[in-house]
């Protein structure tokens, strides 16, 4: 019972709150709506499991801006474990639209890409073990005291969102059919919708930009 009021105590339901809870249901419905549409295409899978894995990614943003307590530092399990998984079947919608022409290749992508998210969740996960909390005042959230693992990790978050961009443009010259512009507008909406969102993490993790300010091109930009 005790667990449960600290718990109540520290639960706050905020702007970021909130901003974050756009995110989590737009993506989370647009996963699902995918997902359970009849005869659908692996491609269509695909895409439907990236949106499903960034609906969780964004539902522990919510959680983190929710509780006032270092016990939400966790919720640093759900972004690392959800976003490479989630820009990895993202890029699986690449190779399989509108055929899947070059099946070797891409099930070399999926399984490395795989391998790299699985080992670096678990190193993650095992370092912040035995690593303290601390609060960050500049963006109002709790974290783990990991701040080069942090960096890491980001820098691989990003390197997969580069790679996405780097497959888009390879999809884009290799169709010849009409399904290329597709490709094109596809890929350059999510490489607008993630590099500019990551910037500004940084910047408002720093204290260079308010943390709400932020939050409204992230749900935007989403």
């Amino acid at each position: 019972m005790n667990f449960f009021k600290v718990l109540y105590d520290a639960t706050f339901f905020n702007y970021l709150t909130f901003g974050n809870l756009l995110g989590f249901i737009f993506t989370l419905l647009l996963g699902i709506y995918l997902l359970t549409l009849k005869d659908k295409s692996k491609a269509t899978f695909h895409l439907g499991l990236g949106f499903l894995l960034m609906g969780f990614f964004n539902l522990s943003y919510a959680i983190a801006a929710m509780l006032y307590s270092p016990v939400a530092a966790y919720h640093r399990w759900a972004t690392v474990g959800f976003i490479m998984p989630a820009i990895l079947h993202l890029s699986q919608w690449l190779f399989y639209f509108p055929v899947d022409t070059n099946p070797k290749v891409r099930k070399s992508f999926q399984i490395a890409q795989w391998v790299v998210a699985i080992v670096a969740t678990i190193s993650f996960v095992f370092a912040s073990i035995n690593a303290g909390t601390k609060f960050h005042f500049t963006g109002h959230y709790w974290d783990f005291d990991l701040e080069t693992f942090s960096k890491f990790v980001g820098i691989l978050i990003f390197s997969y969102i580069i790679l996405f961009g780097l497959i888009g443009l390879y999809r884009f010259y290799q169709v010849k059919t009409h399904d290329r512009w597709a490709i094109l507008q596809v890929t350059i909406s999510i490489m607008i919708a993630s590099i500019i969102p990551s910037f500004m993490n940084i910047l408002s993790r720093d204290g260079v930009m308010d943390r709400g300010t932020y939050l409204t091109y992230f749900v935007l930009m989403t």
